[in-house]
């Protein structure tokens, strides 16, 4: 069966649909509630702007949390179920937290503002319902299917990927871009580290969550490290030079990293290969310094 197909047929035939329209219900309820309250955010200041703040994150954080655990009690496995009393708070918090942090940044007056701080809080809840998913207990075994969490975990590299870009040159404009690639190695390191160290799912999904952060920064970082360091002037030759050290990597790494496969059967000796080489970048980041003559930088204004 199609993955898509197994997802709508779950939905249709092991899930009180009562349930799930209440959940649809009050999402929709959470959101223009958040909405209007962020209006009330922006016509405020000093004390009362941050009475707002909390307000505004405490109801849409209940909102989206209440959403969540709404439709997961209109699932029925057929087997006794319960949560964790534990998880299921920290995943309230997780999402309270995490929704004043994007609301706050969506309103500071910074450049793409409001932009960032909707992914903060698209990470907020992604992060909410994977803690909460991970508090989902039964009498027996979870068996998760590789495709739909290989698309999940793919997905997730993708979006953030794809969204972070814009946060990752608005900071080269303003911090060391040597700080910066060591920030972007680490987290991409930390991320592996996450998903392959500890049991469970969400674990895996909030580690390729950070995993992809790093990712984002990796075309930008190289552009205007290679801009400040060695300008305009040997700007081709080091991009030159950077392509052909990037394509004998990626030409040789899948081979040897089979090759090692092959001998271990399993693949955490490669990953512990690459978060090493990850980690021993940022450090080495720390190092970086212009070269002594230093050519005309190529603006970047």
């Amino acid at each position: 069966m199609w993955p898509f197909l197994k997802v709508l047929n779950c939905i249709t035939t092991e899930h009180d649909l009562r349930l799930v329209g209440l959940a649809v219900a009050i999402c929709a309820l959470a959101s223009i509630t958040a909405i209007n309250l962020l209006h009330h955010v922006r016509g405020t200041a000093g004390h009362m702007r941050l009475v707002w703040l909390a307000v505004s994150a405490t109801t849409t954080g209940f909102g989206i949390w209440a959403t969540h655990f709404i439709a997961m009690l209109a699932f029925s496995p057929g087997i006794p179920n319960a949560y964790n009393i534990l998880l299921t708070g920290i995943s309230l918090i997780a999402a309270i937290v995490l929704t004043g942090t994007g609301l706050a940044v969506a309103l500071a007056p910074i450049r793409m503002g409001t932009w960032l701080g909707g992914a903060i809080v698209g990470g907020g809840i992604a992060a909410m319902h994977y803690i909460g998913m991970a508090a989902f207990e039964i009498q027996g075994r979870v068996v998760w299917d590789p495709t739909l969490v290989a698309a999940s975990v793919m997905s997730i590299i993708a979006v953030m990927q794809f969204s972070t870009p814009i946060v990752w040159g608005m900071l080269a404009d303003r911090m060391d871009n040597g700080i910066l690639n060591m920030a972007k190695c680490a987290l991409q390191g930390a991320g592996l580290l996450l998903a392959l160290s500890l049991p469970g799912m969400a674990p895996l999904y909030a580690g390729f969550f950070i995993y992809g952060i790093g990712m984002g920064g990796t075309a930008i970082l190289a552009e205007t490290i290679w801009a400040d360091f060695f300008g305009r002037i040997s700007l081709g030759k080091i991009r030159g030079m950077g392509s052909l050290v990037t394509n004998l990597f990626s030409a040789g790494g899948p081979p040897f990293f089979g090759l090692l496969f092959d001998y271990t059967e399993s693949y955490y000796l490669s990953f512990s290969i690459f978060i090493g080489m990850l980690f021993t970048s940022a450090v080495l980041s720390l190092c970086l310094r212009p070269p002594t003559k230093r050519p005309e930088a190529f603006s970047r204004a």
